[in-house]
């Protein structure tokens, strides 16, 4: 399988082009697969991050504030919440044409 796309970097762009052997990529899920429930969820985590532009430190600190007060204000029954499930269906709602 080939791709193909452009790399912009500020002003300058690139076109890239590889190639995706996916016997390769067929071969790593199946190994992939055969791990414990934690390693794998661990696994795909690191996967996610990998593509993930890095946070400084103080950025990192900063969400921990915020979460922290969100957590504070939801366990003293100040923040209003709903069920996943319902949030998840009102989306549906609004996206499905």
């Amino acid at each position: 399988m080939t791709f193909r796309g452009k790399l912009f970097i500020g002003d300058c762009c690139s076109e890239f082009r590889y190639n995706v052997d996916m016997s390769s990529v067929d071969s790593l899920f199946e190994e992939a697969k055969q791990l414990p429930v934690d390693q794998r969820l661990t696994l795909v985590s690191r996967l996610l991050r990998s593509d993930e532009p890095s946070v400084s430190e103080e950025v990192e600190r900063e969400w921990d504030v915020v979460i922290r007060e969100r957590i504070h204000r939801y366990d003293e029954g100040k923040a209003l919440s709903r069920p996943a499930g319902e949030v998840f269906a009102d989306l549906d709602r609004r996206l499905t044409p």
